[in-house]
């Protein structure tokens, strides 16, 4: 890279630790390792002429639309205990007007959601247990479930908020997406192959 007067911009650096979930100060070592990764991505896509056409990015939009629209997905807070009496009596003070998240906290054996008065987040179908997804998507918000049993123990959940499915669109901030998934396809198929067409043609000592 330095030969061919091939650089990486701090700015480039910085983007590319923000894609990969880095915040902050950068290490020298985590700086080197990126910096070498975008190096030779930029020397790659050059000398190789990679690039991703409207063509291939309409088609492979086309074929995996099902995959690139919004799920369904649920926010939700939930009380778990191993009792199902303590259950069923934290269910009775919570039909009666009891506050859910400050019952999470006192009485939820979760010990990752109690402090957040339960919340646990968003979830789409697939990622929650058999015995609780079949019950909070068929839930309405602000609706609290029965008391649900689990090989775990046993979990009340209330909805916070439901997201409905969204078909993908081929609009430009898709077509920039899918631009950059390709391209790293591409990238990642090549890289192997040269990097030892290089080291072939190197003096290695």
């Amino acid at each position: 890279a330095e030969k061919r007067g091939v650089k990486i911009s701090g700015g480039e650096l910085k983007k590319r630790a923000e894609e990969l979930g880095i915040a902050g100060e950068l290490s020298m070592t985590v700086k080197r390792i990126i910096e070498s990764s975008v190096l030779a991505e930029k020397m790659l896509t050059s000398e190789k002429k990679i690039k991703v056409t409207d063509d291939e990015i309409k088609k492979f939009f086309e074929e995996k639309k099902s995959l690139l629209g919004e799920p369904e997905q649920v926010h939700i807070k939930q009380i778990f205990v191993l009792s199902e009496g303590e259950a069923n009596d934290i269910l009775l003070a919570l039909n009666a007007g009891a506050d859910f998240s400050k019952m999470a906290a006192a009485k939820s054996q979760d010990t990752v959601s109690k402090n957040k008065g339960g919340d646990l987040g968003f979830f789409a179908k697939g990622m929650l247990v058999p015995e609780i997804e079949k019950v909070v998507f068929d839930m309405k918000e602000g609706e609290t479930s029965p008391v649900i049993k689990t090989s775990a123990g046993f979990h009340i959940i209330k909805i916070e908020k439901k997201n409905q499915a969204k078909e993908a669109k081929f609009d430009s901030d898709m077509k920039k997406r899918l631009d950059k998934i390709l391209l790293n396809a591409k990238i990642q198929q090549e890289l192997p192959g040269w990097l030892d067409n290089l080291k072939k043609k190197a003096e290695i000592k």
